[in-house]
């Protein structure tokens, strides 16, 4: 069985490893929980790989609040574009795979759909530090794979945007829906399927993993409240141009998944089957049920 080395506990990085038990021997690291390691020092990266050996690394380490970061980047860059360097340096050094997760939002937002050769244009301070964690992976090793993707999913500590709709439906509380914000997820547990299989094969460089479906934010949450028989009309059409954010967002980060869907044999769910399939689940967690 194949060793694999996930680098953050986060959102997905619980995700990938609940589902990676299955099929690899999993090592799971960060700074305050699992294995001690500190992307920021190469050092503490060469001792963890040295002692368990992997064969996989995924890092799933960042700090992703835009708004907190836009006017304080020293730790920022830190981690989201010197630690994945750091990272990839060492997997080149010891010949393992890497695997590094970015985000959609390294694009402008200006083009209907981006593929793997559009040039990226970062418009915020998060944005900037994960192109440039690219930059520097494929930079110290040009056999890693940099995944760009956006996800979503419940979150067992009841944090992140799908958990925060599901509240505000249940406890009667409208929603805005932004008409002009587009994107395409994938449900956590299913990007965490396609990484995985990515994991065995023989692929390197830059790969988009995304949803079929192209969602405004506005449909996105009005197709929760129908599945989940919530309140429809909680949610209000609005324009992202109505708030007042410190950092600027792209509006379109559509990305194109063609290449992912011809090397990658794991079936992209929609939003409506992923709902349909833990129904149950997700009412249960409504109620404030265990």
């Amino acid at each position: 069985m194949k060793k694999l080395l996930i680098i953050g506990k986060g959102f997905l990085g619980n995700s990938l490893s609940k589902l990676a038990i299955k099929k690899f021997d999993v090592f799971e690291a960060s700074l305050k929980h699992g294995l001690f390691v500190d992307i920021q020092k190469i050092q503490s990266i060469e001792k963890l790989i040295k002692k368990h050996d992997p064969d996989i690394i995924i890092n799933c380490a960042a700090i992703t609040n835009i708004e907190k970061t836009e006017n304080d980047t020293q730790k920022l860059f830190l981690v989201n574009a010197q630690g994945p360097g750091n990272i990839a340096k060492i997997a080149k050094k010891y010949s393992k795979k890497f695997i590094h997760i970015s985000t959609d939002s390294v694009f402008d937002g200006n083009k209907k759909k981006y593929n793997e050769l559009d040039l990226p244009n970062p418009l915020n301070e998060y944005s900037k530090s994960k192109f440039q964690g690219e930059q520097l992976v494929l930079e110290n090793n040009s056999n890693s794979i940099i995944v760009r993707t956006n996800f979503y999913g419940y979150d067992e500590n009841g944090k992140f945007l799908f958990n925060w709709i599901i509240n505000q439906l249940n406890n009667k509380k409208s929603i805005i829906g932004f008409e002009d914000i587009i994107f395409n997820p994938l449900e956590i547990n299913n990007l965490s399927e396609l990484l995985l299989e990515l994991c065995l094969i023989e692929f390197k460089g830059i790969i988009h993993l995304a949803g079929d479906e192209i969602f405004s934010k506005f449909d996105f949450i009005e197709k929760i409240a129908l599945s989940l028989n919530l309140d429809r009309k909680l949610v209000i059409r609005g324009n992202s141009d109505q708030i007042k954010l410190i950092a600027k967002r792209p509006k379109n980060t559509t990305l194109d998944n063609s290449i992912s869907k011809k090397i990658l044999s794991t079936k992209i769910k929609k939003l409506n089957e992923i709902l349909s399939e833990n129904y149950d689940e997700y009412k249960k967690i409504e109620r404030g049920c265990p």
